[in-house]
């Protein structure tokens, strides 16, 4: 027996005459454990780590004598398909796997290039998706990059080229790629400036009663949030909130007055006798229990935030939510289970008891 590169999963290493690890054994462990019934925080735990190690061999000694690139693919590969629902989507990704699934993706994005360059007058528009493009280069591939940002990237590609772009002038074309790229979150700050550039000039020489008109007609047009869990840039607002604010400004500045926002921070909450780690549990219940229609737990944490407050903080951090949604232990998760038991007490006593007591009456008469 020999320890891995891998630490923590200690096993017998079969190699072949070169001294190549076998990754049979392992992916057979992997399957095991997908097929074992854990609960899902240990999953995530477990399969996330997984990944780490691997992203971290290519800078381990042991990798040229037991891990070669092939490996390595084959690992990320299995990891990425079968157990998605169980990574951490910030995990960094080994090199040589963001490299060959970049190098897959060329077709799209040479299609995507071909396009902007025959379609699109906009300068700015296009030079703002260039510029993003060109972050996956191959030149200029950055060596660590997280399995969010290349699930975006592939989701960007597909969306862009799989769809077939309208016909006729390029102001049009433009107007429905804008739009196109909102729905796919692309809460780029150099696509804001583009967007900003292209309503501006459609305001050149217009009165403030139209000029109004149509910034209102613009709000109109984005006052949608893309319902996606994948973002450009996790840490910026979204597209459509970007939008709204800066053309707020501008109706402002034109007439003068202040567009009414609801001001969340002034609306009284909702207390909750329950601390973080227990509302994150009910949330993501719910959540899975299918309750809720066309909404991301992303966005169900975010108006969770926004509506209640739990029993020790006035104000809870959607991102905190967000955490322990997936990292609750075991004692969260025992008062979350008798909170729901008291409430099926309930259900059972006000519910139940007379239909039990007329069941018992019609099967087991009084006298016989």
């Amino acid at each position: 027996m020999r320890k891995n590169a891998l630490t923590g999963i200690t096993f017998t290493v079969e190699t072949d005459s070169c001294g190549t690890f076998d990754t049979g054994w392992l992916l057979a462990e992997w399957e095991r454990m997908l097929l074992s019934g854990s609960p899902d925080v240990k999953l995530k735990r477990y399969f996330t780590f997984q990944l780490r190690r691997i992203a971290q061999l290519p800078d381990t000694p042991l990798n040229s004598t037991l891990f070669s690139q092939a490996d390595i693919l084959q690992l990320t590969g299995y990891l990425v398909q079968f157990t998605l629902p169980y990574l951490d989507t910030n995990v960094i990704l080994p090199h040589a796997y963001l490299t060959n699934t970049v190098k897959s993706l060329a077709c799209r994005k040479e299609t995507l290039i071909q396009r902007l360059n025959s379609r699109i007058k906009n300068n700015s528009l296009r030079k703002s998706i260039e510029n993003y493009l060109s972050l996956f280069d191959q030149k200029l591939l950055p060596r660590f990059s997280t399995l969010a940002a290349l699930q975006y990237y592939a989701r960007f590609l597909e969306e862009l080229t799989a769809t077939q772009w309208p016909a006729g002038l390029p102001e049009y074309t433009e107007e429905w790629l804008i739009t196109e790229l909102v729905s796919l979150n692309f809460n780029n700050i150099r696509l804001l400036k583009a967007y900003q550039e292209t309503v501006r000039q459609k305001l050149c020489g217009l009165n403030n009663t139209d000029k109004s008109s149509l910034l209102r007609a613009e709000r109109s047009r984005f006052s949608f949030d893309a319902n996606i869990l994948l973002v450009y840039d996790p840490e910026w607002p979204s597209t459509g909130q970007m939008f709204r604010s800066w053309i707020d400004e501008e109706l402002t500045a034109c007439t003068g007055n202040a567009v009414v926002k609801p001001n969340h921070s002034l609306l009284e909450k909702i207390g909750l006798e329950l601390p973080v780690p227990q509302i994150a549990l009910f949330a993501r219940l719910l959540f899975e229990g299918g309750i809720f229609s066309k909404i991301t737990l992303t966005g169900l944490v975010d108006q969770i935030s926004r509506t209640f407050s739990s029993k020790n903080q006035a104000c809870m951090s959607p991102r905190s939510l967000s955490k322990n949604c997936y990292t609750a232990d075991q004692v969260t998760a025992a008062h979350v289970r008798g909170h729901l038991q008291q409430m099926i007490a309930f259900i059972d006593k006000n519910f139940f008891s007379l239909i039990a007591v007329i069941s018992a009456g019609i099967l087991f008469p009084p006298g016989r």
